[in-house]
C-alpha cells in the first residue's frame, strides 16, 4: 500500500505540474494490507493437507485490503478463504454460499487449535 500511495502521489504531483493546479488526495478511511505470518501459515496448510474432511485449494497472493489486516499487524496469524460452493464472488448481489461451508470450518479450526495447544 505504502508504494500504491507513493506511486498515486507522484502522478498527482504531475497532473499539478502539467496543468498548473493544486490538487489533495483524500485516502479515506483505509485498510492495512494482510500479511499472513508465514510459521502459522505454514504450519495451517500442512495441518489442513491431512484433513480428509475438507479439499485444500493453495491460491496465490493477492493485493486484498482487509480490516483484519489490523488485528494481524498486533496478533501473528493468518486469513484464508473459505469455499461455500457460489458461482458468484464474495460481494456479489447473487452470492447464495452453502452454509454447511461454516460448520465444516469451525470443525477443522477446533481440530487445528487442538493440533497446535497439543504440541506446545
Amino acid at each position: 500500500m505504502k508504494k500504491v500511495k507513493e506511486r498515486i502521489d507522484s502522478i498527482v504531483k504531475g497532473i499539478e505540474v502539467g496543468f498548473e493546479c493544486k490538487a489533495e488526495i483524500d485516502y479515506g478511511a483505509m485498510y492495512h494490507q494482510v500479511y499472513n505470518n508465514e510459521q502459522i501459515t505454514s504450519e495451517f496448510i500442512e495441518f489442513v493437507k491431512n484433513e480428509t474432511t475438507v479439499n485444500v485449494i493453495e491460491c496465490k497472493e493477492a493485493m486484498t485490503g482487509e480490516d483484519f489486516g489490523y488485528m494481524l499487524e498486533k496478533i501473528p496469524g493468518l486469513m484464508f478463504w473459505l469455499g461455500v460452493e457460489s458461482e458468484y464472488g464474495l460481494h456479489h448481489a447473487k452470492l447464495n454460499p452453502n452454509e454447511n461451508a461454516i460448520e465444516t470450518a469451525i470443525n477443522l479450526l477446533i481440530a487445528y487449535l487442538d493440533f497446535r495447544s497439543n504440541r506446545e
